[in-house]
């Protein structure tokens, strides 16, 4: 098991705001991937609330958007974890090890 898929699985294992079925799947993934986003898709994220007239889709770019921010132009860990339910993608700070953010797929 390579190092940031243990960072990433004790990350999630270690918070309490993602279900109980996240946490406990996420033990069995194996691979996870390094990604940076610049300044463009918070951009676009803005745009995203901007012209969205469904409230729920709306409140979740905006959470996204705020727990992003943060986080531009850093490495971070992204896994998708799939579960019953769905397929849930989490973002995780590999310094930290801490889950920035998490949500189910659409």
């Amino acid at each position: 098991m390579n190092e940031d898929l243990i960072i990433f699985i004790r990350a999630v294992l270690g918070t309490d705001h993602l279900p109980s079925e996240v946490r406990n799947a996420a033990t069995s993934l194996d691979f996870v991937s390094q990604s940076t986003f610049d300044q463009s898709y918070l951009d676009f994220l803005q745009e995203q609330i901007e012209g969205s007239n469904d409230t729920g889709r709306t409140a979740k770019m905006k959470e996204r958007l705020t727990a992003l921010t943060p986080y531009r132009d850093m490495r971070t860990l992204v896994g998708f974890v799939p579960t019953l339910n769905g397929l849930w993608s989490i973002r995780v700070d590999p310094a930290r090890g801490k889950v920035i953010h998490g949500e189910m797929a659409p």
